[in-house]
């Protein structure tokens, strides 16, 4: 523990460093004497490019529909794992409620018995959800590059 503090310690006090090296408002940045002046860069002034859309040229040889990312993942959530996931879901329940009857009244395999159930719950809330992660990482994806993906 006393490791990673000092590891956060020094990685926070690198990061202070850059604050130090910059010339404060108002003072003129000028180089020492002796020192040459470097003229500045020209930056040209390009326009901002309008949104487009932009199919990513996959080529499926067993598939030809199943050409850009999103459609491959789509097909794969729903040809391998929403039905291999939703039957080992449904096991996992019935799994759990049989923990619940064994522990009859134990406190500790009660207590067992809801942590897995927990994590059951939690595990088919991600592989039921995982269109749902599909979809938004998509559009995140696509708002970010200002593209629409199809």
């Amino acid at each position: 523990m006393k490791k990673i503090f000092i590891f956060v310690i020094v990685l926070l006090s690198i990061g202070s460093f850059n604050v130090f090296a910059q010339t404060p408002p108002g003072v003129p940045n000028t180089p020492p004497p002796g020192v040459p002046s470097v003229p500045p860069i020209k930056v040209p002034n390009i326009p901002p490019t309008p949104s487009k859309t932009v199919s990513l040229g996959l080529k499926n040889p067993l598939k030809p529909e199943l050409n850009s990312i999103p459609k491959i993942i789509n097909a794969i959530l729903d040809g391998i794992i929403i039905p291999i996931a939703v039957p080992i879901f449904i096991l996992a329940i019935i799994w759990t409620g049989i923990m619940f009857v064994i522990a009859r009244g134990k406190p500790e395999d009660i207590k067992n018995a809801k942590n897995a159930l927990k994590w059951t719950l939690i595990g088919g809330a991600v592989i039921l959800g995982a269109k749902l992660i599909s979809a938004a990482l998509s559009g995140t994806i696509s708002a970010i590059t200002g593209t629409v993906i199809k």
